[in-house]
């Protein structure tokens, strides 16, 4: 089994030896939907070596991927406290998206892509691009859901039919 900060994980029958062997199990893992699985080859690797971010970033997903999404992002957020890498800032930008906090995802991928814009990294500058693009893409989808489904008691929502019995509840007396 492997310790984690909430519980442990067990990895049977699958025995993880090294960093980067736990971090591409970790990879296959999340990738195939084993999330639990993911979690612990996550925490094996980041055990083997805490200096490398990349399994805290696959364990940020992992947990994402398991709907623990506050504790996802709080654990980039860390890493971006800690670290001043821009790619850790586009990772935590999609997990906020993924979390529906568009504005923030947006904030910190534009800070990105001005970053990446100075330094003239045009590889970066188009993912930063195609995930503002993404954004914008499941902002327009959240706001055509948002339109089907209108608020109780609004114009477009039939109202409740009288009592069979005739009486009304004088308004008055309703909470």
């Amino acid at each position: 089994p492997v310790e984690t900060e909430t519980a442990p994980i067990v990895m049977n029958p699958v025995i993880v030896t090294g960093c980067p062997t736990a971090a591409a199990l970790c990879t296959a893992a999340l990738r195939s939907g084993d999330y639990e699985l993911a979690m612990g080859a996550a925490a094996t690797a980041a055990l083997d070596d805490p200096d490398w971010v990349d399994p805290q970033l696959l364990m940020a997903r992992a947990l994402a991927a398991l709907d623990r999404e506050d504790e996802a992002l709080e654990k980039i957020a860390a890493l971006t406290a800690d670290n001043s890498n821009p790619l850790i800032e586009l990772e935590y930008a999609r997990l906020l998206a993924d979390a529906g906090r568009f504005d923030e995802a947006r904030r910190h991928l534009e800070e990105n892509l001005a970053y990446f814009s100075r330094i003239g990294d045009i590889s970066h500058q188009d993912e930063c691009r195609g995930l503002l693009e993404h954004l914008d893409e499941r902002i327009r989808a959240a706001n055509s859901e948002r339109e089907k489904t209108p608020a109780p008691n609004s114009p477009t929502t039939p109202l409740s039919p009288p009592p069979a019995d005739g009486s009304v509840e004088p308004l008055s007396t309703r909470e």
